[in-house]
């Protein structure tokens, strides 16, 4: 892990404790991000960002290579929170005087930017035949074809991509794998179709089809769609010492700043680097854990008795994206969806009761959290994974590795609490709390998992509406292996996962919680059911 401050002239940190480090995750765009939010960072803390920002797009492209600077002067307007499509090309002097007067009621949808500069315009998506073509005799691939899409006139095969339907029972069928399937990486991703792709290869986000679950983000190989950051505004209320700071540490933030900094460590850091107040995100989920499990036996007797609008299942509301889809898109089960808060939105009401006046600062690694932030009352500011390393490395706080959770600290999550950002998370803690009460809540969990949100699995759940799901308590995470695979991550899936996994196992139990619990639940996996036995 490498822990060597970014910047010349650092001291070395004191004994036993170590520096922040650069993100492990091999994606180059989110380390060129990182360090522009980084830099950015630090710039406010000096009080220079007006005076110097226009100087960082030729620190960053030392080359007199315009284009390759406008790329860069597109993702600084990125991490300032405003829009790129916006951008008329006035000094970027300009565009940091309005981050830095902005207000928290100006923060507004969409919470995505499109970089059009930066886009490659990627074709669209089509099947195409490679130089591995052997012109066999057998010609299966034109033999499965439905459309007599495939010739071989020439020798190797050609697809007629007029006739071509992108079945790709060519692919299936070629013994030599030569024929492969090319997408368009976000149009592909996105669960609801708000990408279009133009017939020069532009790209168009229509934003009022968007359900900011970020898989543009994540799979844009170039970084052309990047979410409009709060950094400027949360380090502004860091330095003001008028404003109280709450940072909320999601769950997932466990399994995103890599070994050996720990739960506590951060909690030690986020206070080091300025804010007032650094608490988890799990106490807010113990809150969602209860209501849920006492709100899902009200749903099934609503249903039993035949009220108007119940459905045989009750569906989570901790995921944002999740929540968004269903209240754009499938208003036809929304009556599914549970009344019950999410860990953000309790954990919010809790610091706001707590420390009258403060600012609520939720981190995790969600960029539809911003969405879900703009409509909670009890939240300010949201920042993802990646912003709260850049504000930690540009103040340079050190952490002590490995420091345990306090047994004193009532504000310390538990084991089923922490297990949240992990696919089935949810709904395994509110089965442990009415496997433990079975006389208190006598419906029976049948969970069904969505690990997920693609477009296969979008129009499965819509089917939901007419033929119910096979079981009565619906799990939607919008990314695959639940939150601590979300797009605002530091470190690669398997490893975060890992982590989390671990933090939850060692941690306390919730009282209230029986355990072990052991779910087998229907999962949902690019439209498909599958069984838990099968995975």
């Amino acid at each position: 892990m490498t822990t060597t401050p970014a910047h010349p002239g650092i001291p070395e940190p004191p004994k036993g404790e170590m520096y922040f480090p650069i993100p492990a995750i091999p994606n180059r765009v989110i380390k060129m991000e990182d360090d522009i939010m980084e830099r950015i960072c630090r710039l406010i803390f000096a009080g220079q960002l007006v005076e110097k920002i226009d100087d960082l797009p030729k620190e960053l492209v030392p080359e007199e290579d315009a284009a390759e600077r406008g790329k860069v002067r597109s993702r600084i307007i990125a991490a300032l929170g405003l829009k790129c499509e916006e951008d008329d090309g006035q000094p970027l002097a300009e565009l940091a005087k309005k981050a830095m007067e902005r207000k928290s009621s100006d923060l507004a949808l969409p919470v995505l930017t499109f970089m059009d500069n930066v886009c490659h315009r990627c074709a669209k998506e089509q099947y195409i035949v490679t130089d591995m073509c052997q012109n066999c005799t057998a010609r299966p691939c034109a033999e499965t074809c439905a459309k007599k899409a495939i010739d071989h006139t020439t020798g190797k095969a050609h697809i007629d991509p007029a006739k071509c339907v992108r079945c790709g029972n060519c692919a299936k069928a070629c013994p030599f794998g030569a024929i492969i399937h090319k997408v368009t990486p976000c149009v592909a991703h996105c669960p609801v179709g708000a990408i279009e792709t133009l017939p020069d290869d532009r790209k168009v986000f229509h934003f009022d089809k968007c359900i900011s679950c970020g898989q543009c983000v994540r799979n844009c190989p170039f970084g052309a769609v990047e979410p409009r950051t709060e950094v400027t505004d949360v380090v502004r209320g860091i330095m003001d010492p008028k404003r109280k700071m709450v940072a909320m540490l999601a769950p997932a933030v466990a399994g995103h700043f890599p070994h050996p900094i720990s739960i506590a460590s951060l909690k030690e850091a986020c206070v080091k680097a300025g804010f007032d107040v650094c608490i988890e995100v799990a106490v807010g989920a113990d809150v969602t854990t209860l209501t849920e499990a006492a709100e899902f036996d009200e749903r099934m007797e609503n249903f039993e008795q035949k009220k108007e609008g119940a459905l045989p299942f009750m569906a989570t509301s901790c995921c944002p994206a999740w929540v968004n889809m269903v209240h754009q898109h499938i208003p036809e089960i929304e009556s599914a969806i549970s009344h019950t808060g999410s860990p953000m939105h309790y954990i919010g009401n809790i610091c706001k009761e707590r420390y009258p006046g403060c600012e609520t600062v939720f981190v995790g690694p969600c960029i539809a959290k911003l969405t879900e932030g703009l409509r909670k009352e009890q939240i300010d500011y949201v920042l993802t994974f990646q912003d709260l390393n850049a504000i930690l490395r540009s103040r340079d706080v050190t952490f002590k590795p490995n420091l345990p959770d306090d047994p004193a600290d009532p504000d310390v999550g538990c084991s089923e609490s922490r297990m949240y950002p992990i696919i089935a998370g949810v709904a395994s803690a509110v089965a442990s709390v009415r496997i433990k009460a079975p006389e208190k809540y006598p419906h029976a969990v049948t969970p069904v998992v969505c690990d997920g949100l693609s477009p296969e699995s979008f129009k499965k759940i819509k089917t939901f509406g007419k033929t119910a799901p096979p079981g009565n308590l619906l799990e939607v995470m919008s990314c695959r292996g639940g939150c601590c695979h979300g797009p605002g991550s530091l470190l690669n899936a398997t490893m975060s996962s890992s982590r989390c996994k671990m933090t939850a196992t060692k941690s306390k139990h919730h009282p209230d919680s029986a355990t072990p619990v052991v779910l087998k639940p229907t999962y949902i996996i690019d439209g498909k059911f599958v069984d838990a036995d099968h995975l």
